[in-house]
């Protein structure tokens, strides 16, 4: 009887193994910077709001130890309405790697946090799940005034399919 059991138990924590583990090992963290500049342009202009789209390009510098997109360059659409204390802004990010795979991302920001969702990959990142909570760290001032520039600090995790 005791045998029994025991030869159930470790069937159970086989199984549990065979299971698991391949999830566990394909979810990675990652912790990046994004800076990135480009133009802004104006739809409407009055006290109460602004609304915009905005284009920018920038890179990627990862600050995780295992250096998950660093030297990715991004290239960024987005839609948004700038009010008193509050900015509303949603869009598409189009991450490269320095083999010219891709990633593109949707996201959405309310001041300050950002959250993105990826929704593609090609090559390596072909089937990538996962995405990002971050945050605007330093906005910088508009040189010319149709253009802006921002870094952001953001840590999520992603998946890729076994293969």
């Amino acid at each position: 009887m005791y045998f029994k059991n025991a030869w159930k138990m470790v069937g159970i924590i086989v199984l549990s193994l065979v299971v698991f583990i391949p999830v566990a090992k394909a979810q990675q963290s990652y912790d990046i910077t994004e800076c990135h500049s480009g133009t802004v342009k104006i739809l409407h202009s009055s006290e109460d709001s602004r609304i915009f789209s905005a284009e920018g390009w920038g890179i990627i510098m990862s600050n995780h130890e295992n250096k998950v997109f660093d030297n990715f360059t991004l290239h960024i659409f987005a839609i948004g309405q700038a009010m008193p204390g509050k900015t509303i802004e949603t869009g598409y990010i189009k991450l490269m790697d320095p083999d010219g795979d891709i990633i593109i991302a949707e996201f959405s920001r309310i001041d300050p946090e950002r959250v993105s969702k990826f929704l593609y990959g090609t090559g390596k990142w072909k089937g990538i799940k996962g995405g990002h909570k971050g945050t605007r760290r330093i906005v910088y001032g508009r040189i010319p005034p149709d253009a802006a520039a921002a870094c952001s600090k953001s840590m999520g995790t992603f998946e890729l399919p076994n293969k």
